[in-house]
């Protein structure tokens, strides 16, 4: 069993001693933070968490280097074994850019939701609800407003939003959500939190203060110099279009009628072709569900009677939010299936290469690597050959030991397959494991030897500074600047 804390400081305020020992106190075992800063004239989330004790000087020394900003921090208490997933921020929404996927919306989940709570699982409710629930609904409404953060925030602070967000709880819920455009929201239902003139908590620990101000529900604005770095509970005179007012109350069992609109269930018939079936799935809910090709069970959306489609929700905009939430099973791999992709015309001048591949792993691909990850056998030799990353001796041992990827084709250097797509890797890879697997022996040690220039470089900085402490934030210089 997990159960936390959330906690909520308000930039140029100072937190009281006495509540942070008795948060820390109830709270031993992980904690997580997020935190909004502005990089080169853009606001970006950074994030952090640990599965290990928060100290009570390391948080201290946290809050004043960011002491301009607003911090918002969860710490917990766990039972059995923690782990990092299990922690809030849990990472909602991300924006694509190339590879990298940039946070653009965190949760920090804390109270009861036996709802999302799953039997056979070792995650608590609060990973499930994130997953099963805030992730599909946030995603929708992101791409429903074109990734345009600031109508999604602006979504979210309308009542309906909150009502719906209140239904996963039972007794005691908070759920705050921090976007990266300085937005910070938090919908909660508890006799145990509490508004300071620093801060919100989601509870108080037995701590109490004259001006400390209970809450069921928010409806006040944090007054900031800037606005669009405030804490906003919710504008409690904004209303829902009328066309869906209504349509706020998540689907109960079969199929349940809120004003036209109907959710109900279903699934391909078994005799339609694959194409059929992917059409079919795709008209109602926009993607492939991972169990697709054994005809699973989906919920949809009917209006009056007949089919709502996925095409036509989004004609709906940001109004589509008030829809009851769908209960669907997360979206799947993206189909790149060799009949779906265009084939380069080859000649025997023309490698075999496939280029429109993605560098996507197949859900057996990656059951694989985490059970071998898991091997005992596997785990002995990580931990034996961990030592090396702080030896160069050991790094350039084997490189001169053993010849590396480009010695062994006669190429110049290994410079020359930096420019290479993932579509020539993922062909090497299935014609000839060996070269792929040589190529990244070589691009692994040439990553060790520079991770022992950068642990030595660490060093040598520390014995230089030795007032330098470590933060919290790994960003910590862009942040505080």
């Amino acid at each position: 069993m997990q159960t936390g804390t959330i906690v909520r400081r308000n930039a140029g305020q100072f937190i009281p001693n006495e509540y942070l020992e008795r948060l820390l106190a109830a709270n031993p075992h992980g904690w997580g933070a997020a935190i909004v800063t502005e990089e080169e004239g853009e606001k970006k989330l950074l994030l952090n968490s640990m599965d290990e004790p928060l100290t009570l000087e390391f948080l201290q020394d946290t809050l004043k280097t960011f002491d301009k900003q607003d911090i918002v921090l969860y710490v917990c208490s766990s039972e059995g074994g923690l782990s990092k997933s299990d922690l809030s921020p849990h990472i909602i929404v991300v924006k694509k850019d190339g590879d990298e996927e940039i946070p653009q919306i965190v949760a920090f989940i804390d109270g009861n939701f036996p709802g999302y709570a799953k039997k056979d699982s070792s995650h608590p409710s609060e990973y499930h609800l994130a997953a099963d629930y805030l992730c599909p609904k946030l995603e929708g409404m992101y791409e429903m407003a074109d990734g345009d953060l600031d109508k999604v925030t602006e979504q979210m602070k309308k009542p309906f939003f909150r009502k719906e967000l209140m239904l996963t709880s039972v007794s005691r819920g908070t759920i705050t959500l921090v976007c990266a455009n300085g937005t910070s929201l938090t919908f909660a239902q508890s006799d145990v939190s509490a508004e300071y003139p620093w801060g919100w908590v989601s509870n108080t620990h037995g701590y109490a203060s004259a001006s400390a101000k209970k809450e069921e529900v928010k409806t006040e604005t944090k007054k900031s110099m800037f606005p669009s770095r405030s804490t906003v509970r919710e504008k409690a005179n904004v209303q829902p279009s009328a066309k869906i007012a209504e349509a706020v109350t998540p689907p109960k069992t079969g199929a349940t009628v809120i004003r036209n609109y109907t959710v109900t269930k279903g699934r391909p018939p078994s005799h339609i072709s694959r194409s059929e079936r992917k059409d079919w799935y795709k008209t109602r809910i926009g993607y492939l569900p991972p169990t697709w090709e054994k005809c699973c069970e989906i919920e949809f959306y009917l209006e009056a009677g007949k089919l709502l489609t996925f095409s036509a929700v989004k004609k709906l905009g940001l109004d589509a939010a008030a829809l009851p939430a769908l209960k669907n099973p997360q979206r799947g791999e993206k189909d790149v299936e060799t009949e779906n992709i265009p084939q380069p015309e080859v000649t025997e001048r023309e490698p075999a290469v496939t280029r429109e591949v993605l560098p996507i792993m197949s859900p057996d691909t990656k059951k694989h690597i985490t059970a071998l990850m898991k091997n005992p056998e596997v785990q002995k030799i990580i931990a034996g050959n961990a030592d090396m990353i702080l030896d160069p001796a050991k790094v350039q041992g084997l490189e001169k030991k053993f010849a590396d990827f480009a010695t062994q084709v006669g190429a110049k250097s290994i410079d020359e397959f930096l420019m290479w797509d993932f579509g020539m890797f993922y062909e090497l890879g299935k014609a000839k494991p060996d070269g792929l697997a040589v190529m990244a022996w070589t691009f692994r040690n040439i990553l060790a030897y520079h991770r022992t220039k950068e642990v030595k470089k660490e060093v040598t900085e520390q014995l230089k500074d030795p007032n330098k402490k470590p933060s919290m934030f790994p960003s910590r210089k862009a942040a505080a600047a």
